[in-house]
C-alpha cells in the first residue's frame, strides 16, 4: 500500500519530519532519549541534537529530561511534544486521506507495465526477436557529433523488442 511521507517546512529554517516525529514516540515509548535514539539506530548525541533541534525551533522544550540517580534518569514529551506528534500525525492522516485515489492509481500503475510494453524482466527472452548487438566502434564510448541524442555504442547494445530499448 502506498503511503506519503511528510516533511513539513516551517518558517524560517524549521523542519519537522518523520524521523523527528518518530523519535519522539520512541522516546515517550521508552522514557529515555538514549533508548529512543537506539530503537533508531542512533545515538544519543544525534537523538539528543534533533530534539534539541526541535526545541529551538518551537521556542520551548518538547522533551523534559532527568538526570540520572538511585532511580535512574528518564525523559518524557512536555504537553507542547505531544501536541507536536499529535498534530503531525493529523496532519499526515488528512494529507493521505486526500491523496488516496491517487496514491492507489499511481501504485497501480507501477505493477506492471501498460500491455504489450517490454519490461526488464522480458530481457532474458528477447534474444530470440533482438537483433545482434552492433559490432564495436572504433571509437567505443563516444558518440559521433552526428549521431541523434542518447545514441551511443553502450545504448545501441541494450536489449530490444521489437525495436523498442527495454531499460
Amino acid at each position: 500500500m502506498p503511503h506519503l511521507s511528510i516533511r513539513l517546512d516551517l518558517d524560517p529554517n524549521g523542519r519537522v519530519g518523520p524521523g523527528k516525529i518518530e523519535l519522539l514516540e520512541c522516546i515517550a515509548r521508552t522514557g529515555s532519549i538514549s533508548a529512543g535514539g537506539r530503537a533508531m539506530a542512533m545515538s544519543y548525541r544525534r537523538a539528543w541534537e534533533l530534539v534539541d533541534s526541535l526545541g529551538q525551533l518551537f521556542g520551548q522544550p518538547v522533551v523534559l529530561s532527568q538526570t540520572g540517580g538511585r532511580h535512574g534518569g528518564g525523559a518524557r514529551l512536555t504537553p507542547f511534544g505531544e501536541e507536536l506528534v499529535f498534530r503531525y500525525r493529523q496532519i499526515e492522516r488528512a494529507a493521505e486521506e486526500a491523496a488516496a485515489v491517487h496514491l492507489r492509481a499511481l501504485q497501480d500503475a507501477v505493477k506492471g507495465p501498460p500491455a504489450g510494453r517490454p519490461t526488464a524482466a522480458d530481457a532474458g527472452h528477447l534474444h530470440e526477436t533482438s537483433p545482434p548487438p552492433a559490432a564495436p566502434a572504433p571509437d567505443e564510448g563516444h558518440r559521433s557529433p552526428d549521431a541523434p541524442h542518447g545514441d551511443t555504442p553502450a545504448r545501441r547494445r541494450l536489449p530490444r523488442l521489437n525495436g523498442a530499448v527495454v531499460e
